[in-house]
């Protein structure tokens, strides 16, 4: 910043690994930034104290979604945005179409993004594939394949069968809350 105006904002990464926060404490340390260790129903944030929520790749395996929509609506400040990005078995798309349509945040955005994830992921198949080899015990490779969607993964397969969907979506708290 230049000038007399300092910096107010106060960035905080919430994470259920202890582990996730003492690295993310070590590695990313910088003023603005504050980890903490919390669950997605139960975000260590004040009321209407925040004003954008990021959340990728990890909703599809709280607990409850309406719990963790109603938990990013109440600590969102009015106007506050929540910007996320998950997977969902295509079957299930439309129980989290509902459940946002019912959090009391406003859809801005949305876009399914599934193409765009496997362009992406055939790009990075190589890379990933050879610091898996280098880095992860045999007996595990097949697991960290799934898990970084390398072609022909379980992951990967399901994304382009149309079995598994990635989306995005851009949600606003209103102006104005009763």
């Amino acid at each position: 910043h230049t000038g007399n105006c300092a910096p107010r904002y106060v960035w905080p990464g919430v994470d259920l690994s202890s582990e996730a926060i003492a690295r993310c404490q070590r590695q990313l340390a910088f003023p603005q930034a504050k980890w903490l260790q919390g669950f997605a129903d139960n975000i260590p944030a004040p009321a209407a104290s925040v004003d954008i929520v990021v959340n990728v790749e990890s909703s599809h395996s709280y607990p409850s979604m309406p719990a963790f929509l109603q938990e990013v609506r109440r600590v969102l400040r009015p106007g506050g945005y929540f910007a996320f990005a998950d997977i969902r078995k295509t079957e299930l798309i439309p129980e989290l179409e509902e459940q946002i349509d019912h959090c009391g945040l406003v859809r801005v955005e949305h876009a399914l993004i599934t193409r765009e994830v496997l362009r992406a992921l055939d790009g990075m198949t190589r890379e990933r594939e050879k610091l898996i080899d280098a880095s992860v015990p045999r007996i595990l490779r097949a697991a960290f394949r799934d898990f970084a969607g390398v072609r022909n993964s379980a992951v990967y397969t399901l994304l382009a069968d149309d079995r598994l969907r990635y989306f995005c979506y851009l949600l606003k708290k209103p102006d104005h809350v009763a």
